[in-house]
């Protein structure tokens, strides 16, 4: 089995500006979603959060979160934020 392996380590996740992604060449994030896009009981998300995909969106810098979690779990919290999703990814 292929395991993907972390480019970079952050803090914040929305510490990574678009410019400095794409200085960089990243044209895609793919993030987990829980206490990492938003906290495991807050699935609406927050308007930093919301503000960060717009901006990445606007850069054309696609998101796409890969996660453990359930696939309904993930569709509640990213279907209305509009970010594809992969769900039981191990």
């Amino acid at each position: 089995m292929a395991v993907f392996e972390p480019t970079w380590l952050v803090t914040n996740i929305f510490s990574l500006t678009p410019a400095s992604l794409k200085q960089q060449g990243i044209k895609a994030v793919l993030t987990d979603l829980d206490n990492t896009l938003m906290a495991w009981d807050h699935p609406e998300g927050t308007e930093t959060l919301t503000r960060w995909l717009t901006d990445l969106r606007n850069s054309g810098i696609k998101v796409v979160v890969v996660s453990n979690n359930n696939a309904n779990r993930i569709h509640k919290a990213m279907a209305k934020l509009g970010v594809a999703y992969v769900a039981r990814a191990l």
